[in-house]
């Protein structure tokens, strides 16, 4: 995929006479680009497979917004990042199929309780470690607060749509998919959450280490 995006970058560098410094921008830029789009197109087939193409689509869509402006979790590897995505956003899916439903076995109050504790728990989230910042990209206190804000405002429109999903019972699948995603902006936030990526991150990266080394 480096080749790929080396490729596209130098291209559309030389076109715009960038030079050396900017041309490695456009590279990167590239490389990121088509890592995140492989990895949308990946997980959303796997979702179709699995039927859960609906669900899916909403909890990546919901969870992009909330870590576009409340940070989250970064691994050392592009492959991690890959491999972890596509386990994890089908999980979820699978996740909001299997729970909603449960939850039309539930009462109307009991549906509103469970998912308004969802929805303050993330909130609590976001109010004390939102925005988490990249550790070679730190942010000013301004930005910081600017983007807890933000980041608290994308959570409570989430926790409206959710709220109105459930109270609106032919929309419980899409409610419980919004749930989903506050669910896993809310462990990418929590220091438990990083430390347990962290693990997961230097556990797959020193089996790589050995599968590269051995014969």
């Amino acid at each position: 995929m480096y080749g790929l995006a080396n490729i596209l970058g130098n291209f559309i560098a030389s076109k715009l006479n960038f030079d050396q410094e900017r041309r490695e921008v456009i590279i990167y830029g590239a490389f990121v680009f088509m890592h995140n789009l492989a990895i949308v197109l990946i997980v959303l087939l796997v979702a179709f497979i699995a039927g859960i193409f609906k669900e899916t689509v909403i909890i990546i869509l919901a969870f992009g917004l909330l870590r576009r402006f409340g940070g989250g979790i970064h691994v050392s590897s592009p492959l991690f990042c890959m491999v972890s995505s596509i386990i994890v956003f089908p999980l979820l899916g699978i996740l909001a199929a299997v729970f909603s439903g449960y939850l039309l076995n539930v009462a109307l109050f009991g549906r509103f309780v469970f998912f308004l504790l969802i929805s303050s728990a993330a909130l609590i989230c976001v109010l004390f470690y939102a925005p988490r910042e990249h550790p070679n990209h730190p942010f000013s206190t301004r930005m910081r607060v600017r983007l807890r804000a933000l980041s608290l405002v994308i959570s409570l429109i989430c926790t409206g749509f959710l709220l109105l999903g459930v109270l609106w019972g032919s929309f419980l699948k899409e409610a419980t998919a919004v749930g989903m995603a506050l669910i896993f902006q809310a462990l990418n936030l929590l220091p438990a959450g990083g430390w347990f990526m962290d693990k997961l991150d230097k556990a797959f990266s020193h089996f790589f280490q050995k599968e590269a080394k051995s014969p």
